[in-house]
């Protein structure tokens, strides 16, 4: 299966959206508009592509579940870019330029993804975290951040009940509920849809593919999924 650029303004309908127009407010330079690449040719047609969003606060159990959707054929997971840069160590990320570097390797990866042949593409973590975790911390953010969701086909936001973080010192732990709360207002307040997932990693992935059951193209990625799941347990 050859991958295909489709251009914004192609004239076909409902095969490109507009990936995120990056003000200077975020003082990403230049500003600019990605085409999205949500169609893959096959045999002379296009073959429309899913992606979802993982988002939530940490310690959700959101890794875990890119994790075993990365075993399955027909999907490819787009990893959390921000755990790269903190493993590294130093303290880049309390400052803002982290989440410009977070937003400009996010772009890069989601596109470069759109040229894979695979019919699933997972995002964990993606554009809007950049604007939840800048609220978070204080910093300024462009309100398109929030906006940009709405090419996500799907957003699941990952709730820490269920999952223990007995590891994590106090004020990590207030931290940890107060980006669910961020993430969820900033959510409701874009009027971006999503669903919450809960319970064990069994639980959460049937949640996942319940959803996933209504795009069109992934009964086959659907069944692989809920057949791993099973011989896990």
């Amino acid at each position: 299966m050859a991958s295909c650029l489709i251009e914004v303004g192609s004239g076909l309908s409902g095969a490109t959206r507009s990936l995120l127009i990056v003000s200077s407010t975020i003082n990403i330079e230049p500003c600019f508009v990605l085409p999205i690449l949500k169609c893959a040719k096959l045999d002379g047609h296009y073959q429309m592509k899913t992606k979802v969003l993982l988002t939530g606060t940490f310690d959700a159990g959101k890794t875990t579940i890119a994790e075993i959707l990365a075993r399955v054929p027909g999907v490819h997971v787009i990893p959390e870019y921000a755990r790269e840069l903190i493993a590294r160590g130093g303290d880049l990320w309390r400052r803002p330029e982290f989440q410009e570097m977070v937003l400009t390797e996010q772009l890069r990866r989601e596109a470069a993804a759109e040229l894979r042949t695979e019919d699933l593409i997972v995002c964990d973590r993606g554009t809007v975290d950049v604007a939840c975790f800048s609220q978070l911390f204080g910093h300024p953010y462009d309100a398109d951040l929030l906006l940009s969701g709405a090419r996500y086909d799907l957003i699941f936001v990952f709730s820490p009940d269920d999952i223990a973080a007995d590891h994590l010192p106090p004020h990590m732990k207030q931290a940890r509920w107060e980006l669910e709360e961020v993430i969820e207002t900033l959510l409701n307040h874009a009027g971006l849809p999503y669903c919450v997932i809960k319970g064990s990693t069994k639980a959460r992935v049937g949640q996942l593919l319940d959803r996933l059951a209504d795009r069109p193209g992934l009964d086959g990625i659907i069944q692989a999924a809920r057949t791993l799941i099973q011989r896990k347990n």
